[in-house]
């Protein structure tokens, strides 16, 4: 039962429930895949977190550096971005040229 407090509000929301009701029924399939998944990998997740909370410390440790370093990689990201095109241009001459190395 709605109280007197609630109503207003739940008035309020209900078009935009209406609204977002068609997009629910529309991801429902995809939500029924992905439950599966999650079942299937939640055990690995369960095995790995005594190792994430001894990794805790590190990660705390780390922080302030890679917040400091934060901003210039954002401001390198543009370049990052300009480069990978070639990268990608050059990767088959590296491969070409990785077994005259390797001899």
């Amino acid at each position: 039962m709605l109280s007197v407090l609630t109503l207003p509000l739940f008035i309020k929301m209900l078009p935009l429930f209406i609204k977002m009701l068609p997009l629910f029924i529309k991801m429902l399939p995809l939500f029924n895949k992905v439950i599966p998944l999650f079942f299937k990998v939640l055990p690995l997740l369960i095995k790995m977190l005594p190792h994430s909370i001894m990794q805790l410390p590190l990660f705390i440790k780390m922080l302030p550096l890679f917040i400091k370093v934060l901003p210039l990689l954002i401001k390198m990201l543009p370049l990052f971005f300009k480069v990978l095109p070639l990268f990608f241009k050059m990767l088959p001459l590296f491969f070409k040229v990785l077994p005259l190395l390797i001899k």
